[in-house]
């Protein structure tokens, strides 16, 4: 079993040490889309760990940066590039800027809250669940918008149609209620219908 033992404040120290080894005066700032649990952590909700930082940036320029903070900070969290992700259509319109005080060459951006929960929603384990909530504690979730960018920005998902809807409606029902799961049912697409029909 995975332990989760890296929090929102190792993470931060971990990129600011990474941040400070970069050669500034030869490069641009770094651009990093950082996913998953340390975007929970860090945007979020900061209660809770992960085991690494999940990125959807090129993270080549930051190599040797991240090694050298690994061994200065002892923060040995993987920071590696997901190559296969899925997300809404248009959440690189609505990314936001994370501001960690004290960064200079890296410039941090974390999915808005409502694209982050789809894309944990996806393969919808329990770990992920729990990050969801975790969001939906910290700043509650409308549940319109889920609905609508589920219906409208998700159909690109591979995999079979059947499972995902069934974790979004898990999803849904675990944050909402019964009342909102007959909502999200009946704003499904025919080719969305619920397993559970």
């Amino acid at each position: 079993m995975t332990t989760y033992r890296f929090t929102a404040n190792d993470l931060s120290r971990l990129l600011l040490a990474i941040d400070s080894k970069i050669d500034s005066e030869t490069k641009k700032p770094v651009l990093m889309v950082i996913i998953g649990g340390a975007a929970i952590l860090l945007a979020h909700n900061p209660f809770g760990a992960t085991k690494d930082i999940d990125t959807l940036s090129d993270i080549s320029p930051l190599r040797d940066a991240y090694e050298k903070a690994k061994k200065e900070t002892g923060i040995d969290a993987l920071l590696e590039r997901v190559t296969v992700a899925d997300y809404p259509y248009e959440y690189e319109t609505r990314l936001e800027i994370q501001t960690i005080p004290g960064l200079k060459n890296i410039k941090i951006y974390i999915p808005e809250k409502h694209d982050l929960a789809l894309m944990k929603a996806v393969r919808g384990d329990e770990n992920d669940v729990d990050g969801i909530i975790r969001i939906h504690q910290a700043s509650v979730l409308d549940p319109a918008i889920l609905i609508s960018r589920f219906c409208n920005e998700m159909g690109h998902v591979l995999g079979d149609p059947r499972r995902l809807q069934f974790n979004f409606l898990n999803i849904i029902e675990r944050l909402f209620g019964a009342e909102v799961l007959k909502e999200a049912e009946t704003a499904l697409t025919p080719s969305r219908r619920s397993p559970l029909q």
